[in-house]
């Protein structure tokens, strides 16, 4: 990082890295700076003392998490998240009662836990989460009801790694609603997106914007489930989505992260 560009806002894998650094460098010049901000809750529901623990197993369990964290201090509470159906969504979160706690388990950011490496991180705020995701969601009108799934995942996965998506193809068809929305894994690649708004894909010409969740403009202080202004129908949730297509060199399905099952086309790079 530059003394051109310190002044404007880090992303929240800047934030980690450098608490990442400070807490093995300077333990202690962290501390301070934390113990003198507000450390209750904020308005968002989040503390100071709240640590992410992602690529979890499916099997691991909040007490696993709490039997873990507490070798770094006493804990106020340990969760595995799972989906309405009870299965693990393979991230949690602790929450630890002091500081001191906290800086400790940051030092080991990964963790071996039921035979699998994972990854400590500050937990972000709600807030920054629906921000982060907008900001990185776009949305691309005029796909015809018979574009190939695959095709137009190819084209927009040339701009970068997608986190999410696309959403808009119906499940059991696999026919397009007339709408995609894609979300890339940094804002940049979603930059270069929509940096040239009409394409032409497999000889179907379309528009690409930033897409802008209703809840966002109606209040920007909302959960994590979002929903598009854009377009018929869309009421696809991100959590839960599967999209499929047939018509095409291969059938591809889509998880939940947006990361196809299997790999029949190429990654690009610009």
């Amino acid at each position: 990082m530059s003394l051109q560009n310190i002044s404007q806002p880090l992303s929240h894998d800047q934030i980690n890295k450098i608490v990442e650094g400070i807490t093995i460098l300077l333990p202690g010049v962290l501390e301070n700076v934390l113990s003198g901000t507000k450390t209750t809750s904020s308005h968002d529901g989040f503390t100071h003392h709240k640590l992410f623990i992602g690529s979890l197993r499916i099997r691991t369990t909040s007490e696993t998490l709490r039997q873990i964290f507490s070798a770094y201090g006493e804990i106020k509470d340990a969760l595995v998240v799972r989906d309405k159906f009870g299965v693990s969504k393979e991230y949690g979160f602790v929450i630890f009662k002091n500081i001191r706690s906290m800086l400790m388990a940051l030092k080991e950011p990964y963790n071996g836990i039921d035979g699998k490496m994972t990854i400590t991180k500050i937990a972000r705020s709600r807030i920054r989460d629906v921000e982060d995701e907008s900001l990185r969601t776009i949305y691309v009108s005029n796909v015809p009801h018979d574009m190939c799934l695959g095709k137009l995942l190819e084209y927009f996965l040339s701009y970068g790694v997608i986190e999410k998506g696309p959403f808009g193809f119906h499940k059991e068809t696999g026919k397009s609603r007339g709408y995609a929305i894609f979300m890339y894994r940094t804002l940049e690649c979603a930059k270069a997106a929509i940096y040239e708004p009409n394409k032409c894909v497999d000889g179907h010409n379309l528009t690409c914007e930033m897409a802008i969740p209703k809840t966002m403009m109606k209040n920007p202080h909302v959960g994590p489930n979002l929903d598009f202004n854009f377009g018929p129908g869309l009421h696809d949730r991100y959590n839960n989505a599967r999209s499929r297509f047939d018509g095409c060199s291969s059938r591809l399905e889509v998880s939940q992260v947006g990361t196809p099952t299997q790999k029949p086309f190429k990654k690009q790079t610009r």
